[in-house]
């Protein structure tokens, strides 16, 4: 949602000088069954995942 502001402050200065919160640092893992999932550093509980990701082109 920010990513424009974050490119612009992190392409320039820190996103911090613009009072732009710094990106979050995530974990990512994928299990025997192939399901991707999210989490936040630190912690194994996942806050999204999905069980049959698929590749998509921006």
């Amino acid at each position: 949602m920010l990513a424009r502001e974050w490119t612009l402050a992190c392409r320039y200065r820190t996103p911090e000088d613009y009072e732009i919160p710094a990106v979050p640092v995530w974990g990512v893992w994928c299990d025997e069954n192939g399901r991707l999932s999210f989490s936040a550093r630190g912690s194994s509980e996942p806050f999204i995942s999905a069980g049959q990701p698929v590749p998509v082109r921006r």
